[in-house]
């Protein structure tokens, strides 16, 4: 790719009904995806809602916020993840994060950090939550500094596993990056597998070929009856 154009990725749902939803996938002008992995979550319960934000860095800047209205919740609970971004193909590395920097019952505010420099907007997922002891936010997860994604070649991976309640129960769950830190020196590339056994899910992070991960966490959304 040529010096001064564009990395990204982001995702956006066109349509939803109850037997699916259709989606798009986009990527800035000259750039090349050649594979993305979804992770999907549909619910009709009245204390989840789910919204999709777009977040500027302007240019020169390294943290940026946006509040956003949510319904009226009980002990509110919220959890904003990436789910897209786009950045110059500029400097040794991609580096960005969300968190929430404010929670109240009526609003959420969203942080953006990146020290990377280049990075243009990032596009989160907010899940703003009742906490009603059966959906929470499991703590987050995150790769080794300096472990083996950062450095090497080949398939490269590392695995957690997160308890998620107890057994006997049906769950579901949802999965966002919080941080990102790529190398720009080889094609970025960061893999998320779950894979969830009765009460437990494996996560497995991965890369390969020459591309470094600095760094990658996560928090995951889970539900159950």
């Amino acid at each position: 790719m040529p010096q001064n154009e564009y990395y990204g990725v982001t995702l956006s749902v066109k349509t939803v009904h109850t037997a699916g939803f259709t989606y798009t996938i986009t990527v800035p002008a000259g750039a090349s995806v050649l594979v993305t992995r979804i992770n999907w979550f549909a619910t009709n319960r009245t204390t989840v809602e789910l919204i999709k934000k777009t977040i500027a860095l302007p240019a020169g800047e390294t943290q940026a916020t946006l509040n956003v209205p949510t319904n009226d919740l009980n002990n509110p609970r919220a959890f904003a993840g990436i789910v897209g971004f786009v950045a110059q193909n500029t400097g040794s590395n991609i580096h960005f994060e969300s968190e929430i920097t404010d929670l109240a019952n009526d609003h959420v505010t969203i942080g953006i950090e990146s020290n990377s420099g280049n990075v243009k907007y990032v596009e989160v997922i907010l899940i703003s939550f009742e906490e009603t002891g059966y959906q929470a936010i499991l703590p987050t997860i995150s790769t080794t500094e300096n472990g083996p994604l950062s450095s090497g070649k080949g398939d490269r991976e590392e695995t957690q596993t997160d308890i998620m309640g107890p057994k006997g129960r049906n769950y579901v769950n949802f999965f966002a990056f919080t941080k990102l830190d790529i190398g720009l020196s080889s094609k970025p590339r960061i893999y998320e597998i779950a894979l969830e056994n009765e009460n437990k899910v494996q996560r497995i992070f991965s890369t390969r070929y020459s591309s470094v991960v600095n760094a990658a966490a996560g928090q995951t959304f889970i539900a159950h009856n």
